[in-house]
């Protein structure tokens, strides 16, 4: 339970990364790393709302509730997540109501885009966390962060076949994806499964192999932020060193060693099937 209430503080903690100026700012996480932390991605149009609001626990626990208004989704696309459907209900907390977290969702009739969903802990529907959680078809750039996304959902529907990838940063990305995926919080997470064994035993390797330098790929990407999203401690045998400099040296010979050992456990929500 330690180590995962340490994850739950990192995921939030990772919106919030010094400046040149040493002054805190919101990092807003890019479009790939939010597709991956989403238990289901989607393409698709608003047709229409639920005609009453749901009064329902908010999505990040808690005593409180929140108004959640129920739009209609048509699926163009189903990308991650959900298969023989349609039709999905997306609850989202519309501008103007409180909230506990994030910018507001401004759902309407027509909007049309990219849903990165999270099925609500007790409702009967997905939700959009905040406004990033919807990626506007009518917005700059939204090809090419459609064609981001897409990538994504290629990696996560077949992660051996990425994580064997011969490049060694397409490898690093596809072991970035998956991780965030299996070890980003979950609406009302409530336990842990096991990855697949060759998966856990690849994901384990790329890490090892990655250049722990400075990160090409960005902050998301730097191998030192994925082992301690693994969980790994002292329970598992590793000890971090008390000079930091010597922690990516220690970091590597663990996943060397334990590679094939060590099993990756994913973090689930309550309506997540085993």
């Amino acid at each position: 339970m330690r180590h995962r209430a340490a994850l739950i503080v990192l995921a939030g903690l990772v919106w919030f990364w010094p400046s040149p100026a040493a002054a805190k700012r919101i990092m807003i996480e890019p479009p790939a790393i939010r597709a991956a932390r989403a238990q289901a991605i989607l393409t698709g149009k608003v047709t229409g709302f639920e005609q009453k609001t749901t009064l329902a626990v908010s999505h990040y626990g808690g005593n409180g509730k929140l108004e959640y208004k129920v739009a209609i989704v048509k699926i163009d696309e189903s990308l991650v997540g959900i298969k023989g459907l349609t039709h999905v209900k997306v609850g989202f907390v519309p501008e103007g109501a409180p909230r506990r977290a994030g910018g507001p969702v401004n759902l309407v009739e027509g909007s049309e885009g990219v849903f990165l969903l999270h099925a609500h802990p007790e409702a009967p529907f997905y939700i959009v966390s905040e406004g990033l959680s919807f990626v506007d078809k009518k917005v700059d750039g939204y090809k090419a962060q459609l064609d981001e996304i897409k990538k994504v959902s290629t990696v996560l529907s077949d992660p051996k076949k990425a994580l064997q990838n011969k490049d060694a940063l397409a490898r690093l990305q596809a072991a970035t994806w998956l991780i965030h995926h299996y070890r980003s919080w979950r609406p009302g997470t409530t336990r842990e499964q096991t990855v697949d064994a060759e998966v856990s035993k690849l994901l384990l390797t790329t890490l090892a192999e990655a250049d722990w330098g400075q990160p090409r790929l960005g902050y998301f990407y730097a191998p030192s932020q994925l082992f301690s999203m693994l969980g790994i401690g002292e329970r598992q045998g590793f000890t971090a060193p008390q000079d930091y400099r010597l922690f990516p040296e220690a970091a590597r010979k663990w996943l060397k060693e334990n590679a094939g050992k060590f099993v990756v456990q994913r973090i689930v929500g309550p309506t997540e099937k085993k």
